[in-house]
């Protein structure tokens, strides 16, 4: 039994070298990512107050592994949406691997920020995703409306109230 037992190690070190292998990325222009949607829509939100976190898939179908470049907010570290993306937050993301038949998260929020506009207001954005030279975009867009909070308030009578904000 005990010649056995080195022979066995032999083995099974052998099969775990064999099992590895090394991921493979395509350069070519011609490797896709596509996107679970084209737009992300918010419905409409109160000023000062975060949203929920929308989700934007992104898959590549490719056999081989893709490395993108960055995944960046249009609008920058202005904009008031902000994105998460496997896990990385930042209005910009850069170098990623995305292996092939695979598939990665971009979480979005928004948190439109306080105006002196009584009407609902859009907010627009992008999500830009580079990769071996292509480009994909997923439109941003959400509903902000102000609101005057209050807290702690009681009504005691009638009163009128006007739309000052």
């Amino acid at each position: 039994m005990k010649p056995a037992l080195p022979l066995l190690c032999c083995l099974l070190i052998g099969l775990g070298l064999l099992a590895c292998r090394k991921d493979r990325f395509t350069t070519s222009a011609a490797a896709q990512l596509t996107t679970n949607i084209d737009t992300l829509h918010f419905d409409t939100l109160f000023t000062t107050a975060g949203s929920v976190s929308g989700v934007v898939k992104v898959f590549n179908g490719n056999r081989e592994g893709v490395r993108i470049s960055s995944v960046r907010l249009g609008g920058g570290a202005a904009s008031p949406y902000r994105i998460n993306v496997d896990g990385i937050p930042g209005p910009q993301v850069n170098d990623l691997e995305l292996a092939g038949n695979d598939s990665l998260y971009i979480f979005v929020t928004v948190t439109p920020p306080a105006s002196s506009v009584a009407l609902p207001f859009v907010l627009q954005d992008s999500i830009e995703i580079s990769w071996n030279g292509n480009r994909r975009w997923v439109q941003l867009d959400a509903w902000g409306q102000n609101a005057r909070f209050l807290r702690n308030y009681e009504v005691t009578g009638p009163e009128t109230w006007d739309n000052a904000l």
